[in-house]
């Protein structure tokens, strides 16, 4: 007890002991608050300035203020009290405030301004502004303050001399002349220019500047701010990203340039030829040369184009004098190559392969497609690549794998210095190049004339970088550039081709980044601040153009120009810094339809759309068209007042800002409306719920309660919930029934529209998993809702490859062979059989690899197939057939091959693939893409039912193809299509002479059809209703 007694009274003395210190500490700083007053003054008899102590250095841990009692005569500013004379004595008290551990006090000193001597007495002050000036009478000894003003300028001072070095302090003590000096306001609304940004290319775990070479200038602020955002760069995942360079000037103008930078794994050591680019084309044996998307030239001698293996391929003809080479500038270790026959010649073709000039192996190419390969090759360098037609056989040549050697680390670092190697080709201003000598893996980098003799290299100084232009002329130099390390080295030919030269296109220009020539129409423009916003485009595209103010004289819509100024941008681009704007002609370019799905198409041009209003928000009115919200900037409108659903006819300009597309409209009379459309609203509305006005289900609903482009929320209700709930779901069901479902689309809790869907609810299997999209759905939205299904993930592979596939899932059922179509029975040996023949495609992929309609035949029944359609055999038989231009698959294949068929027109309906009504007929006399005989196939379906081959073929094509044959899955949804397909193709015209019973009867089925008579030289069309 005695202890906490002691503990008590111990903290006790030291809290009191802390208040004496502290109030000793107010104490001092109360004895140090003197004021110092000139030396001709004293406290009664203050006429100048007066000084305060620094008290906060003398005294730790306090805080200080001083206020005056009269502002406008003693002025604190900071330790200084500035004294204003005064024509009265006037007293004037400063109070000093102290805080020390937030306990505050306050100490007053107190002085007397004298007032200022009285004088009759007046002096002449003369103010010059420029050749202008004026006089002020003013007393003696007294403070002129009077404020001047002058438009356009901001007021900066008066000067005792001419060249502003000495300022006035605005004391009166003489006759006197002063000047003024002005500071002219400039309105700075010109964003800063960022100069030097590049699409960059690095390698997985290098670093990397972002800001290293990039510049930024403003036309006032001499250090506007620079930085650059890489938020979206995973620097440990290769990849393409974008990062974002900003720049910003005092006045808040602000500059984004977007630029990509891509991430790659290490160099690559193979490079693939498919021939993709090629220049090869029609059935012509010809010379060219091409460039590939690799980087390698390739020359052939005696080849064609139209001729395709996996996709565009060459093929050489009947001499052993046609080559095709290439130069390969980093050794060859291996080559694989696809190679097939073609037309008919010997059963083994020879194809030679030359390094350098010396044969290093033939290929023995035989009659299937077959992959080629041979190893070990081990050539170093810079190597020579040929393959030569040793056997003088047509021989199709595709996808040429080369492996390259090992590198090492220093050529790795020449090959990865050369990629990040950005020069520019056209120059079109004297400016300075920077020529990088030292690449970011540390190759050294040199550049030499390619043609010494060229007398045009001095327009370029490949030491300085200096480029001087000729006028009016354009030249081309060529410059070797080579980059070394250690040994290693690889060279390559730049061309700089230096002068503006004729105008490009604005689509060519588009392709650029930096200084261009182009030409355009003027469609429209506006202006804004001290800048002219215009829009240029040409018969293909156009572009957002930013002028400065002195062109406008220039300006008349309708009239196309000659453009000199700087593209800027990646994803979109536009055209700044604009120095030259010539007028030429007037041409007529009216405005372009636009589609809201592919908006970039469209970028800078005048374009017109139709669509609902939707609401605006500062000043950004969205409209829907279709299933699209379309984004309007009517920041340029005077006004602006649209009601809910009104029909909106817009004319403006396609721009890119902030990620997202926008209709500029610039005039007024750019709008027109139309009255409110609510039924068009509920049309939209139910596409977007996945709703119809009828409907057929066997499965729950799923509904969906907003429409956000419209803002909308929407409300159910059934006519009968112990059959359908209100939430769509199906309670009880022991026969077909139909229910209404009664829904109310409000906004902001105002009711909009009201209306109700018939659903006839069905007993069956509903479409779920894969084929969820589809419930529920009938007719035509059905059809679009499997196309866009089955065509979801496709994943097309190369034609050779789908013989792996093939093999396993056309296995004879047996375990021995494969199961050939139509023969049905077990083989070995065989060829694969397009049911959709490929001559009706044109073997273009993708069609021509995907599996649903590939089958392993019998060579010679395939070859009796031909390219024939299908159709009922033209005598009893259950067996294959052959007709006058049709062919019967056989009973036990009939309702495989239907299911193909209406697999590919429901998955390329897109394309125009149509199953048409024909008797008899071929793929290569027919409109492309048709197929028949779509009047039996029904039958076929029904009679030939799905079987476990084919429930076990459509899994193993899902495993490699990723989608599926719905008519395999769910046969019930066949009849639906098929009667799609039927009534699609009832307004054709046919032959009575040649009408087929087949054909009559299945269009008795649709009520209608349409058909010529053809008697002689008189012809009548009829219609026939039955």
């Amino acid at each position: 007890m005695k202890r906490i007694k002691v503990l008590v009274v111990l903290a006790f003395l030291v809290l009191l002991s802390g208040c004496f210190d502290q109030k000793n500490t107010f104490e001092k700083v109360d004895a140090a608050f003197v004021l110092t007053y000139d030396s001709s003054d004293s406290e009664n008899n203050v006429t100048k300035d007066v000084s305060l102590p620094d008290l906060e250095n003398k005294f730790s841990d306090i805080e200080v203020t001083y206020t005056s009692s009269n502002q406008t005569v003693a002025i604190v500013e900071g330790l200084k009290i500035k004294i204003v004379p005064t024509e009265v004595d006037v007293t004037i008290k400063i109070t000093l405030t102290v805080t020390i551990n937030e306990e505050q006090q306050s100490f007053d000193r107190s002085f007397i301004v004298k007032a200022k001597p009285q004088s009759d007495d007046t002096y002449t002050l003369v103010i010059v502004d420029n050749d202008n000036q004026s006089d002020y009478v003013v007393l003696k000894d007294s403070l002129f303050n009077q404020t001047l003003s002058k438009e356009g300028f901001d007021f900066a001072g008066l000067y005792l001399d001419q060249a502003f070095t000495k300022p006035f302090d605005g004391y009166v003590r003489d006759n006197l002349t002063v000047y003024v000096k002005w500071i002219k306001v400039t309105l700075d609304t010109t964003a800063p220019n960022i100069i030097g940004v590049e699409n960059l290319t690095i390698f997985l775990g290098d670093l990397i500047d972002l800001l290293s070479r990039i510049t930024v200038t403003d036309n006032l602020d001499g250090s506007p701010q620079l930085w650059v955002d890489d938020s979206e760069v995973d620097y440990f995942t290769p990849g393409v990203y974008k990062v974002y360079y900003y720049a910003v000037d005092s006045s808040d103008n602000e500059r984004i340039v977007e630029a990509t930078l891509t991430i790659k794994n290490e160099v690559n050591l193979s490079t693939l030829e498919t021939f993709e680019q090629s220049s090869g084309s029609g059935s012509s044996y010809t010379n060219g040369s091409f460039q590939s998307e690799n980087g390698l030239i390739w020359v052939y001698e005696g080849m064609r184009g139209d001729q395709i293996l996996d996709g565009k391929a060459l093929t050489f003809g009947q001499s052993s004098s046609q080559f095709l080479k290439t130069i390969i500038p980093n050794g060859v270790n291996s080559v694989s190559i696809d190679f097939k026959h073609v037309f008919s010649g010997a059963s083994t073709r020879n194809v030679d392969l030359y390094l350098n000039n010396e044969l290093r192996h033939t290929f023995l190419v035989t009659a299937d497609t077959m992959t080629y390969e041979v190893i070990n090759l081990g050539v170093q360098g810079e190597v020579t690549f040929e393959l030569r037609n040793a056997s003088a056989s047509r021989v199709i040549i595709d996808n040429i794998l080369i492996t390259h050697n090992q590198l090492s680390d220093d050529m790795k670092s020449v090959l990865k210095d050369q990629e990040a190697l950005v020069l520019p080709s056209k120059l079109m201003f004297e400016q300075q190049l920077s020529l990088v000598t030292i690449g970011n893996y540390d190759s050294a980098i040199s550049y030499h004339y390619q043609d010494g003799l060229n007398p045009y290299n001095h327009l370029i100084d490949l030491i300085s970088g200096e480029v001087i232009l000729i006028e009016n002329q354009v030249k081309t130099i060529g410059v070797v550039v080579t980059i070394r390390k250690g040994t290693e080295e690889v060279s390559f030919t730049h061309a700089f081709i230096i002068g503006e030269g004729d105008p490009i296109t604005i689509s060519e220009a588009k392709t650029h980044n930096g200084l261009v020539k182009t030409t355009g129409v003027l469609t429209g423009f506006i202006t804004m601040n001290n800048q002219v916003r215009a829009f240029f485009e040409d018969a293909d595209t156009g572009i957002e153009v930013y002028l400065d103010v002195a062109f406008i004289p220039e300006l008349e819509i309708g009239y196309s120009y000659i453009i000199k100024g700087n593209v800027t941008g990646v994803k979109e681009k536009q055209l700044t810094d604009v120095t030259s704007l010539i007028k030429q002609e007037q041409t007529v370019i009216y405005p372009t339809n636009y589609d809201p799905q592919t908006p970039n198409e469209t970028v800078g041009k005048n374009i017109y759309f139709e669509g609902l209003f939707s609401d605006i928000n500062n000043h950004i009115a969205r409209i829907v068209v279709g299933q699209e919200v379309v984004l309007v900037d009517m920041s340029y409108l005077s006004t602006f007042d649209f009601s809910f659903a009104e029909v909106i006819e817009v004319l403006g300009y396609v721009v890119y800002e902030n990620n997202n597309y926008y209709i500029v409209v610039l005039e007024q009379d750019d709008i027109q409306t139309r009255p409110n459309d609510l039924n068009r609203v509920n049309d939209l509305v139910l596409e977007h719920l996945g709703l119809n006005h009828q409907m057929i289900i066997s499965d729950d609903l799923v509904l969906k309660y907003t429409d956000e482009r419209f803002g909308l929320s929407v409300s159910y209700q059934s006519s009968n919930q112990s059959i359908l709930s209100n939430d769509g779901k199906i309670i009880t069901l022991e026969a077909e029934e139909s229910v209404l479902l009664n829904y109310t689309l409000s906004k902001n809790s105002t009711i909009i529209y009201q209306s109700s869907i018939v659903i006839e609810i069905r007993l069956g299997n509903p479409l779920t998993g894969y084929y969820q999209e589809a419930n529920g759905k009938i007719g035509d939205e059905l059809l679009r809702s499997l196309t866009t299904i089955i065509s979801r993930n496709y994943h097309s592979i190369s034609y050779s490859a789908t013989n792996k596939v093939l093999e396993v899932s056309d296995k004879h059922p047996s375990g021995s062979g494969y199961l050939g179509v139509y023969d049905h029975t077990s083989i070995s040996g065989y060829n694969k059989e397009h049911v959709w023949p490929q001559s009706s495609f044109s073997e273009a992929s993708p069609y021509k690899s995907d599996m649903h309609h590939l089958r392993i035949s019998v060579v010679s029944t395939n070859s009796a197939r031909s390219n024939y359609y299908f159709n009922n055999p033209t005598s009893p038989t259950s067996n294959w057939q052959v007709g006058s231009n049709r062919f019967f698959p056989g009973d036990q294949d009939k309702g495989d091959i239907a299911r193909m068929l209406m697999y590919m027109a429901v998955r390329y309906r897109n394309d125009n693939f149509k199953l048409i009504v024909a008797e008899s007929g071929r793929t290569s006399n027919a409109p492309s893409r048709t197929m028949g005989n779509l009047a039996v196939l029904l039958n076929w379906h029904l009679e030939d039912p799905v079987d476990s081959f084919e429930v076990n073929r459509n899994e193993v094509i899902y495993g490699t193809q990723k989608n599926r044959n719905p008519f395999i899955d769910h046969p019930e949804l066949f009849e639906s299509i098929w009667t799609i397909f039927m009534q699609e193709d009832s307004n054709r015209k046919i032959s009575f002479n040649n009408l087929d019973p087949d054909f009559l009867m299945s269009y008795i089925e649709l009520k209608i059809f349409e058909i010529q008579v053809d008697l002689g030289s008189y012809r009548k069309e009829h219609q026939l209703f039955c």
